[in-house]
């Protein structure tokens, strides 16, 4: 008889070079065993929009040159031969797209293992942001979208809605819709980093957007509250 266990965590949102990532890796083929044999399956699959790469091992993605910046679309296996041993990272989906680690084999405490390897090594990577793409961005924006009906089901037909409020409404409607729908794009939530050679706009681009958003809702509110 066998016996297989399948634990699944999600991860923060981090940012890893190539050599954290080698660390990374070095990490989990240190829980299987017979590593030295090459008694392990690895592969490394990076996904482009009109192109996808797979490395066998770290030293293959080091040797090649042909990616330049970040990385936001990958998933790394590793898994043993002849066992149920396996590890899977995968940096998220469209409609979910916080990276996670899932962990299969025969005992619930080798996938315990795993996954606190992962999950540590990603704590200690973890992105400025990871406090904003782990809220529910999808639930304030659906209930932010009711807000009108609300307002108008709720108020007397002869009173007015105050313009300010409107505005405020709009600023923040706006700004968590452009977060929540190219969330992927603006706050990527997995990042392997290839190279630093942007500019300075390029390389800040996405502090400074988020930086501006939250400035407009601050300024909307402070304006909403001072002209009472």
């Amino acid at each position: 008889m066998k016996r297989s266990v399948e634990r699944e965590k999600k991860l923060p949102a981090f940012s890893v070079s190539v050599a954290e990532l080698e660390l990374l890796w070095s990490r989990l083929l240190n829980l299987f065993e017979n590593v030295e044999n090459n008694r392990y399956y690895s592969t490394l699959n990076i996904s482009f929009p009109s192109e996808k790469l797979a490395f066998d091992n770290i030293e293959e993605l080091k040797q090649y040159s042909g990616i330049k910046g970040n990385v936001t679309d990958f998933s790394l296996t590793i898994s043993q031969y002849n066992s149920l041993q396996r590890v899977y990272i995968n940096s998220g989906y469209i409609l979910d797209p916080h990276a996670y680690v899932r962990a299969s084999g025969e005992n619930e405490a080798w996938c315990a293992g795993a996954i606190e390897v992962v999950l540590s090594f990603t704590q200690n990577h973890k992105l400025w942001y990871n406090w904003l793409v782990s809220a529910p961005l999808g639930w304030y924006v659906f209930f932010l979208s009711l807000v009108p009906n609300l307002v108008l089901a709720f108020i007397p037909k002869d009173m007015k809605v105050n313009k300010l409020f409107v505005a405020a409404w709009l600023a923040i409607f706006a700004t968590l819709s452009v977060l929540y729908f190219a969330r992927t794009k603006i706050l990527p939530t997995s990042v392997i980093r290839f190279s630093d050679e942007e500019g300075i706009i390029k390389k800040y681009g996405l502090e400074i957007t988020v930086l501006c958003a939250i400035i407009s809702i601050v300024l909307t509110i402070i304006g909403l509250f001072v002209s009472k």
